[in-house]
């Protein structure tokens, strides 16, 4: 899952995965937004 996750990640053009966990974990749809699961 975690590569998964790091994946879309990527897809998202976040170089800093560090970074990227913060941006998901700050706001509930953010990670809703990076599965295409929301506009």
């Amino acid at each position: 899952m975690r590569s998964y996750a790091i994946g879309a990640l990527r897809l998202l053009n976040f170089t800093d995965i560090a970074e990227g966990t913060r941006w998901a974990r700050d706001d509930f749809h953010n990670p809703l937004i990076a599965l295409s699961l929301t506009r």
